[in-house]
């Protein structure tokens, strides 16, 4: 797909049907669409869901080949409310780097996979990656594993300080 062959715009959708609205958009109208998603994962009885939660809620990103009918868009595409607007000029058209942005930060989450939990037992002392929360990509020793949850200390405002994640959220380093 070359991005630059649309005007893309930004669209605000009902919740939780951002990805429902790249569907229609993507597979009944023919056009593109983009949304950010990180898979998660749910673990809930027997059995482990994969989920998609998509990084900017409410929001889809869509390109125009022409100018479109806002109002038709509206109403004939399920799920969409409105679009992003500045000012009283109408839809506002996005520029491309930051679709380019987007783009590449949807492919970056998309090749994220589960890691293993028989090769990924943490324990005290072990270094982790943080894949999700205020500190995404920092590894950290873990200071104690307790229900389901990793301790570890990190320095915050010049202090060690004391912070949790979940054990999903991080993986060994």
């Amino acid at each position: 797909m070359n991005l630059e062959d649309y005007d893309w715009y930004c669209l605000y959708c009902a919740p939780n049907r951002e990805l429902a609205t790249v569907h229609e958009l993507w597979t009944r109208r023919g056009l593109p669409a983009i949304v950010p998603a990180e898979k998660q994962w749910r673990e809930g009885g027997p059995r482990t869901r994969e989920l998609w939660r998509p990084e900017i809620p409410r929001y889809v990103f869509t390109g125009f080949q022409e100018a479109p009918n806002w109002e038709d868009v509206r109403s004939a595409v399920p799920y969409v409310q409105g679009y992003m607007q500045f000012g009283s000029a109408g839809p506002t058209r996005l520029r491309l780097p930051d679709v380019q942005w987007l783009y590449d930060r949807r492919e970056a989450l998309r090749g994220r996979q589960r890691p293993s939990v028989a090769e990924d037992v943490i324990r005290i002392g072990d270094t982790v990656k943080v894949l999700q929360g205020p500190f995404t990509g920092h590894s950290v020793t873990v200071d104690k594993v307790v229900a389901k949850r990793v301790h570890f200390i990190k320095e915050f405002l010049g202090e060690p300080r004391l912070f949790t994640a979940p054990l999903a959220e991080v993986m060994r380093a």
